[in-house]
């Protein structure tokens, strides 16, 4: 499951870093093409990779919930869960001691 998310994780990472590129290389084209000039150029890939950075806000999101809820459905303690049964055990020793 760590494996999973961390896939995830890098995905969206790579498809971030993809998209700028892509972004960036086509807005360059249309500049040499004279269909935009370097400010309408510049204003363009700032708008387009505000919107590609929420996209990849709410796919991250998504992700997230997603883990979270496989997570519940798993049949495996949490870390939370297993910190709390030690602290119940050190506590069952201490009065099975006195």
């Amino acid at each position: 499951m760590k494996n999973m998310l961390k896939k995830g994780i890098l995905l969206g990472v790579g498809l971030t870093c993809m998209g700028r590129d892509a972004v960036q290389k086509a807005v360059k084209g249309l500049q040499k093409d004279g269909a935009l000039d370097e400010k309408e150029g510049k204003k363009m890939v700032s708008q387009l990779l505000k919107s590609s950075k929420e996209h990849n806000k709410k796919i991250s999101e998504a992700v997230k919930k997603e883990m979270k809820a496989a997570v519940a459905a798993s049949p495996f303690a949490t870390k939370k869960e297993v910190e709390q049964l030690k602290r119940q055990v050190a506590q069952l020793s201490k009065k099975r001691k006195r």
